[in-house]
């Protein structure tokens, strides 16, 4: 999990709990949402990866490892693509051909929610000692 970069400024509360929400999906087995191979986000590579070496000093292969890849449909289960997931990363509209957009998540969506409870099932009635 990756909480570097905060502080205690006041200003940093949302994006502290949105980040901890996304780490802690990952600590569940949830995958990044770009990814899903029912996506099809048509992305803008040559805006992207300068974007991603002048924001993070990527190289256009981290950038590609990072943003572009999509997870085989054999090897994850996965969801109908759900831009409102706490897994989604923030897509600009200038990072896609067609002026797709994703707003940074700060909740987990129902399909999150229906996810995490289908992975991991409430159980009832559990014998006491």
């Amino acid at each position: 999990m990756n909480f570097d970069g905060f502080t205690d400024d006041p200003s940093d509360a949302a994006y502290l709990k949105s980040t901890t929400l996304h780490e802690f999906g990952h600590a569940l087995g949830l995958l990044h949402e770009h990814f899903n191979p029912t996506g099809g986000i048509q992305w803008n590579k040559p805006v992207v990866f300068a974007y991603y070496r002048d924001m993070f000093n990527w190289t256009d292969a981290q950038t590609e490892y990072n943003l572009f890849n999509k997870y085989a449909e054999n090897k994850t289960q996965y969801t109908v693509y759900d831009p409102k997931s706490i897994m989604s990363y923030y897509i600009p509209k200038e990072h896609t051909l067609n002026g797709y957009s994703v707003d940074d998540p700060s909740e987990l969506s129902a399909t999150d929610k229906k996810f995490i409870a289908s992975v991991y099932p409430l159980r009832c009635n559990m014998p006491t000692r």
